[in-house]
C-alpha cells in the first residue's frame, strides 16, 4: 500500500540502519572534459550519505566485487537503463537505491535524482531536480552536496544531522580532500576502462590516496591492479606475461610523453628476456639515455 501526500510518495519508509546503494548514473553526449561526472557524482553521493545520514551505504567497489565482468561493464556503461539500475541495487542487496540522471544541454546540465525502494520499485521521499548546472558545480561537488541534502531531508533526516551539507564545504579541508579523491577515482576508472591505460589509471588512484584517507576506493583499485600484475598465476603462459608487461611499458611511455618534461630513458628500447617461472622473475634490458 502506498499513500500519496502532496508531492511526496511514501511506500516502505527508510529508517535507521536501512541499506542504500547509489546506482550507476547516465550522461549523454559526454566528452573528455566532463566524462568524469557520472562516476564522481555516484561516489560523492555515497560519501555524503556515509557522512550525514543514518543509512548503511553499500559502496561501488563492494558491488563490483559481487558482480561478474559482464555486469561490471554494464555498470560503467554510459547507457544504463532503469532496469540495470535496479539490478545493480539488487546485486548489492540494498533496501533502497539512489537513481539519478544527468542531461547535458549545450554547456549546462540538469540533474534529477530520487530514492527508490528496491523491493517495491517505488519512489520514497521527495525527488531532487535542478537545471542550468555548470561543470564547475560538479567538479567542486557543490551541486552533489545540495542533492544529497534535499534527498536526505525528504526521507526524514533531522536538519541538525544534514546541515553540514549546506555549509561552505569547499573551505573544509577534509571534505575538500574527499571531493578530490572521488574526482581522481572517477578519472582513474575512465582511464582504466575506456582507454585501458593502466599507468594513467594508477596515477589517478595514487592521487586519490593522497587526497583523503577516508575514501578508500582509490587504494582498493590500486591494490587490485598491483595484484593482477604480480599474482602467481601458473595458468598464464610466457606469451601472456610478455604482452602484459609490454603494454605496461607502452602505457608508461605514453604517460611520460604527455605529462613529463624530460624522458630519462625510452621504454620503446626495452627488451624483456627469459622468464624464470620458478623464481617468478624476468630479465629486463633498458638502456639509459636522454
Amino acid at each position: 500500500l502506498t499513500v500519496s501526500i502532496g508531492s511526496t510518495l511514501f511506500a516502505t519508509e527508510p529508517n535507521e540502519g536501512s541499506s542504500i546503494a547509489v546506482s550507476p548514473i547516465s550522461l549523454n553526449n559526454a566528452d573528455n572534459t566532463d566524462n568524469f561526472i557520472p562516476l564522481m557524482v555516484q561516489s560523492q553521493l555515497e560519501t555524503d550519505f556515509q557522512n550525514y545520514s543514518w543509512f548503511s551505504v553499500i559502496n561501488r567497489s563492494s558491488v563490483e566485487a559481487l558482480s561478474n565482468e559482464q555486469q561490471i561493464a554494464e555498470i560503467h556503461s554510459a547507457l544504463v537503463n532503469e532496469d540495470t539500475k535496479i539490478n545493480y541495487a539488487v546485486t548489492a542487496a540494498a533496501d533502497f537505491t539512489v537513481i539519478a540522471k544527468i542531461i547535458k544541454t549545450g554547456n549546462t546540465y540538469t540533474l534529477n535524482a530520487n530514492i527508490i525502494s528496491v523491493k517495491e520499485n517505488t519512489s520514497v521521499g521527495k525527488a531532487f531536480s535542478l537545471s542550468d548546472i555548470s561543470l564547475a558545480s560538479f567538479r567542486d561537488a557543490s551541486v552533489v552536496h545540495l542533492a544529497a541534502y534535499e534527498l536526505l531531508k525528504g526521507t526524514g533526516h533531522a536538519e541538525k544531522k544534514i546541515a553540514g551539507l549546506k555549509g561552505d564545504v569547499k573551505n573544509d579541508k577534509i571534505k575538500r580532500g574527499e571531493v578530490e579523491a572521488n574526482y581522481n577515482v572517477a578519472k582513474g576508472i575512465i582511464a582504466e576502462s575506456s582507454k585501458g591505460n593502466i599507468i594513467e589509471a594508477m596515477a589517478y588512484y595514487q592521487k586519490a590516496v593522497g587526497s583523503s584517507t577516508k575514501i578508500t576506493e582509490g587504494a582498493e583499485r590500486l591494490s587490485k591492479i598491483t595484484a593482477s600484475l604480480t599474482m602467481k598465476n601458473k595458468v598464464k603462459n610466457e606469451i601472456a606475461q610478455r604482452k602484459q608487461w609490454v603494454k605496461m611499458w607502452d602505457d608508461l611511455h605514453n604517460y611520460i610523453q604527455n605529462n613529463c618534461l624530460y624522458i630519462a630513458y625510452n621504454p620503446n628500447s626495452l627488451r624483456l628476456g627469459a622468464i624464470n617461472f620458478k623464481t617468478e622473475t624476468a630479465n629486463i634490458d633498458l638502456p639509459i639515455g636522454i
